[in-house]
């Protein structure tokens, strides 16, 4: 009598630029409902480890060939992604609002997919919800399906789930994607070998403010200094007598663990080691009419 046995046909890795290890905390991927009767309807098995996903497929033990083929079957799978983290678009760099926009992740024949704001897109489920969508609707591969001088918001309806685009701006077409803060769009076919893929989530980059106040010393040539010269800072004229400002040269990446170690100086002789470093939690606007995002440090010397 043949056995049977389940062998991996995709596996799926996540990583996050921001933590030491790369494995995003907290995350989690759930195939939609559609996406699960397809597993059962092939008698594939979704598991996860750390930070991989697998689909597994049931396979004769003897010739290695899937109890149920896929026949030349090209299938996109639905998977919702929630990062149960308060502060996931802080720690990405992804600007965006969670309510009326998703981050869309689309794997094809990459194996390593960067996540960028490219990635960010709408979800219009209703025609008549967007004022604006009043153009020839085209999906990706360039083939219009929807022109609104011809045909009706039921129409639209039926449009199948997946990425289109008019005038050139993409948007995701999706009716389960609200529960979620991003949408995984996986193409399954065939093949001989797993399929590989690998998306990796950025970690923002801000720049570093910090308020010095010199309540308890008058030190007029203070400098600020990453001792590990990872980062340089430049100081900036303050509307306060007592309150002198540093801002990083450039955007610092954020991390889970950041190499950098500040001390002030004056002149050549330091005031203050081992300054804390901002975290996400400090975020503010750069000004009242500057809406870039810096990470802020206060120190009283």
């Amino acid at each position: 009598m043949m056995g049977e046995f389940h062998k991996v046909i995709a596996e799926i890795t996540f990583n996050h630029e921001y933590f030491a290890n790369r494995k995003p905390a907290g995350f989690s991927l759930e195939p939609f409902p559609e996406t699960s009767v397809f597993f059962r309807n092939y008698r594939m098995i979704f598991r996860k480890k750390e930070n991989k996903y697998f689909i597994l497929q049931e396979a004769n033990s003897e010739s290695k060939e899937p109890t149920i083929k896929l026949d030349g079957i090209e299938r996109d799978l639905f998977f919702g992604i929630n990062f149960n983290d308060p502060q996931y678009q802080l720690r990405s760099g992804l600007n965006f609002d969670p309510r009326r926009e998703k981050v869309v992740v689309r794997t094809l024949d990459e194996e390593n997919y960067p996540i960028s704001e490219k990635n960010v897109m709408p979800v219009m489920n209703r025609l008549e919800a967007v004022d604006d969508l009043r153009q020839t609707v085209v999906d990706e591969n360039g083939n219009s399906v929807f022109a609104p001088e011809n045909e009706t918001g039921l129409e639209y309806s039926r449009l199948n789930w997946g990425i289109y685009s008019y005038n050139d701006r993409k948007f995701l077409k999706c009716d389960r994607a609200s529960a979620f803060d991003a949408v995984l769009i996986f193409r399954l076919k065939e093949s001989e070998q797993p399929v590989l893929k690998n998306i990796v989530f950025p970690a923002g980059q801000y720049i570093w403010r910090y308020r010095i106040q010199k309540k308890y010393t008058r030190h007029n040539a203070l400098s600020l200094v990453d001792e590990n010269e990872k980062i340089r800072f430049s100081s900036q004229d303050s509307n306060e007598n007592e309150i002198l400002i540093f801002l990083s040269d450039a955007p610092v990446q954020a991390a889970e663990l950041n190499p950098s170690m500040l001390a002030l100086y004056n002149s050549d002789q330091i005031v203050k080691k081992f300054l804390p470093l901002p975290g996400l939690d400090s975020a503010r606007f750069l000004s009242d009419t500057e809406r870039t995002l810096v990470l802020e440090a206060y120190v009283t010397i």
